[in-house]
């Protein structure tokens, strides 16, 4: 159909996916995150599993804030955690 008079179209870019970089020593155990990539603002889950004999004991982080339940908030930025 042929539209006459104004039309107005808005333009929504999409937002940059930054990585998130998840560091464990596989001799110890898995460690990944959920998702591996996203958008800044976006809840981030890390999940580690360690193998028997070890134990999870924390996330160190590059600069993000990692709550108890392993997540954060993705920053405008790649991210990069190791599981320890």
């Amino acid at each position: 159909e042929d539209v006459t008079g104004d039309l107005t179209l808005r333009l929504v870019k999409k937002g940059i996916p930054y990585s998130v970089t998840v560091n464990v020593d596989a001799a110890q155990g898995t460690a990944s995150a959920s998702p591996a990539s996203a958008e800044a603002g976006t809840t981030v889950t890390l999940t580690a599993t360690p193998k028997p004999g070890y134990a999870f004991k924390a996330w160190q982080p590059s600069d993000v804030a990692i709550t108890d339940a392993g997540q954060f908030t993705m920053p405008a930025k790649n991210v990069t955690v190791t599981a320890v």
